[in-house]
């Protein structure tokens, strides 16, 4: 077994607590503080005016979620987009992690490298490939997917695939092979071996990319 030879830092209690405060400090500004102001101008009249008490209203509020009929399409569009990508990618995502786990291949693994590229690009990127792409697959056929729901459920399944697959591989990897083998050797195949050994011990994974 290789030695550890990585060098050390040793801190004093003193200098412990600067650098959390330090690091709590940062995160406090970059990712709490945001959200917070933006939580606070949501309840102003109007754009620019100062945060005080006569100030404030709700009905920014009561517009959107009551009077606007757009944000509750929006929403159950979301909804219904959400459900249907975490069952295709669920399926999908570990039909994948499990060929890469049984055959690890030049194929499984290019497989899992284009399932990579687009949760790699940047959003706005990966956004105009899309749009570019379904537009016009083909010069001269448009199938209608471009402007549709349809093209939000295809960018979400190609987007976070891969999350579901890296979920179920790693799953995957805390069942030993010889479960499997014995699995095999009892006749257990199949829907039956999935259903009865494979699925109960990798639930906890499955589910966590599922969410993701």
């Amino acid at each position: 077994m290789k030695r550890d030879v990585e060098p050390r830092i040793y801190l004093s209690t003193v200098k412990k607590r600067l650098v959390e405060l330090a690091i709590w400090t940062f995160l406090l500004f970059t990712s709490l503080v945001p959200f917070l102001t933006m939580g606070a101008i949501s309840f102003i009249k109007a754009y620019g005016l100062p945060f005080k008490l006569e100030n404030l209203s709700m009905k920014n509020y009561q517009y959107l979620l009551f009077s606007d009929p757009k944000t509750l399409s929006a929403l159950g569009n979301s909804f219904k987009l959400a459900s249907f990508t975490m069952i295709v990618c669920l399926i999908a995502g570990t039909i994948i992690a499990y060929l890469r786990y049984k055959k690890p291949n030049i194929l499984t693994k290019i497989t899992e490298l284009f399932v990579t590229i687009p949760y790699a690009l940047p959003g706005t990127v990966f956004a105009l490939c899309m749009i570019f792409a379904w537009m016009q697959p083909i010069r001269g056929w448009n199938p209608g997917i471009y402007g549709s729901i349809w093209i939000l459920f295809i960018a979400y399944v190609t987007r976070f695939l891969i999350l579901q697959v890296r979920g179920s591989y790693a799953a995957l990897l805390q069942v030993d092979p010889s479960i499997e083998e014995a699995a095999r050797t009892t006749g257990a195949k199949g829907w039956v071996k999935w259903r009865n050994i494979l699925l109960p011990l990798i639930l906890p994974g499955l589910i966590g990319g599922a969410f993701l």
